[in-house]
């Protein structure tokens, strides 16, 4: 196979791939089946945590910066603000 058509191969798989992958993330159900497991998830984790560790996670770190909960598998999220160019 000649650079032209392995090029074309390439591209049509490329966009196929694109296009499969846009159905499946388009389909409500599936966003749904993540949302309720990340809402179950959500709701466990604060059952778990003292009123003194929630008011304790909301006041932050400074900045944008989210503390992380390493007692219970939550991660430190950091947060930038994009630039006047990014809408």
């Amino acid at each position: 196979m000649n650079k032209r058509k392995m090029i074309g191969a390439h591209s049509a798989l490329a966009l196929l791939a694109l296009a499969v992958s846009q159905v499946h993330a388009a389909d409500p159900t599936v966003q749904q089946g993540r949302e309720d497991r990340a809402e179950k998830a959500a709701q466990k984790t604060l059952a778990k945590m003292t009123m003194e560790e929630k008011l304790a996670y909301i006041g932050g770190t400074g900045g944008w910066d989210v503390k992380p909960l390493t007692n219970y598998g939550v991660p430190q999220i950091h947060g930038a603000d994009g630039g006047v160019g990014v809408r």
